[in-house]
């Protein structure tokens, strides 16, 4: 992975006079799978839902040539996770967790213009920035236990803080490992349309089980697990042209050129 990330930023210093990037937001949606390092844990007992959510930021695309360039965003993702009880109906666990990640993609183009497709991979770095969710196990356990709503705090509970629960020992800067394609097509008014689809292969596990906030009886919040992302986005980009930025020149307008 290290090798990878030398090898892009070489890709856009090395060549920076010749720069041509292209930058602009993004949003789009993924579904999540969540591999548990026990995989007993959802074979069993727990049935785990894959999860539907949404991602949005923006984008900057630095093209070395026609063919070659290099991809990096910075996006927020919405990653959420529901359990449910095998012999029971209602969900009795359900969490939203919130991250920033940046991935960094090398990127090889086809095609002329105005159409291009594409290939890209990289590594992906995500920071866990927090959560919050609801634990219900009167579905669960025969004792009665009041359904807990709670947010998310890293390391130890804010005094006086109420509706917290600590993780003591989490993984907040998780990698994972990107693959994928798409098109873009330059537009006749300026600016670029893309298309992404993406597969993310997680790495990291989201913590420990050594966490006494987020142990009832029977029950535990299972944290190691690992979050692979399936995700689809569309992103619309102006291009900015260094050099004829610095020769006082407009680039909205040669936008697409030949």
């Amino acid at each position: 992975m290290k090798n990878i990330v030398s090898i892009c930023v070489f890709l856009l210093i090395g060549t920076a006079v010749q720069a041509q990037y292209w930058i602009g937001p993004k949003v789009g949606f993924h579904r999540v799978d969540h591999v548990y390092q026990d995989p007993e844990y959802k074979a069993d007992t727990f049935k785990i839902i894959p999860n539907y959510n949404f991602q949005a930021g923006a984008v900057l695309t630095y093209t070395a040539t026609e063919m070659f360039g290099f991809h990096s965003e910075i996006v927020y993702e919405r990653i959420g996770r529901r359990v449910t009880n095998r012999d029971e109906t209602p969900a009795y666990s359900k969490s939203v967790n919130n991250f920033i990640s940046i991935p960094l993609q090398l990127r090889v183009s086809f095609f002329k213009r105005p159409f291009h497709m594409y290939l890209n991979g990289g590594p992906k770095i995500s920071y866990w920035m927090g959560g919050s969710g609801r634990i219900d196990l009167d579905e669960f356990l025969d004792d009665s236990v009041d359904p807990i709503d709670y947010n998310i705090k890293f390391g130890s509970i804010d005094e006086g803080a109420e509706n917290q629960l600590a993780i003591t020992e989490a993984n907040r800067i998780q990698y994972a490992l990107t693959a994928g394609g798409g098109i873009y097509i330059d537009l006749a008014i300026g600016g670029r349309l893309e298309l992404d689809f993406r597969y993310s292969f997680g790495h990291s596990n989201m913590g420990k089980n050594s966490n006494p906030d987020f142990t009832f009886y029977e029950y535990y919040e299972n944290f190691r697990h690992r979050n692979n992302m399936l995700s689809v986005s569309v992103a619309y980009m102006l291009e900015y042209d260094a050099q004829l930025k610095r020769r006082g020149q407009s680039t909205n307008k040669l936008s697409n050129k030949k």
